[in-house]
């Protein structure tokens, strides 16, 4: 049953987090929120290999469900929880471009409809890429 719209309070309560973590194969030193700078540039001929970094981030996300059902949303469908984890590579073969490979997993509490009259889905699986080119 909804309120009347007089007494809904419409700010949308949402909580959200994520912890990430990051090791580097290769041994250069890491600073926060900096690229890496190989040790030893991409050089194939020498067996150089640039940077290898390994990351981790879990990641999760709610949505005030009673403000959601007041504001009329209809749940049955949706949910108002979910949480990923990612793990991945990062390559800088020089200190300016990294390549990226990760690996998605998301969970959906409860599950969520795709397409009408579809199955429901609880857990979602991907592959992401990206090239980078930092200045």
């Amino acid at each position: 049953m909804t309120r009347p719209a007089a007494e809904i309070d419409e700010r949308l309560v949402t909580q959200a987090g994520y912890a990430q973590a990051g090791y580097v194969l290769t041994g250069e030193p890491k600073l926060l929120d900096a690229r890496i700078k190989p040790a030893h540039a991409f050089d194939l001929a020498n067996g150089k290999l640039g940077a290898i970094e390994l990351v981790a981030r879990v990641a999760g996300a709610s949505v005030a469900r009673a403000t959601l059902l007041d504001l009329a949303t209809d749940l049955t469908n949706q949910t108002n929880r979910m949480a990923s984890v990612t793990a991945g590579l990062n390559w800088w073969p020089v200190q300016n471009i990294r390549i990226s490979v990760n690996g998605v997993r998301e969970q959906y509490v409860g599950g969520v409809l795709f397409l009408p009259g579809g199955s429901r889905r609880h857990h979602l699986y991907g592959v992401l890429g990206r090239f980078q080119v930092d200045f």
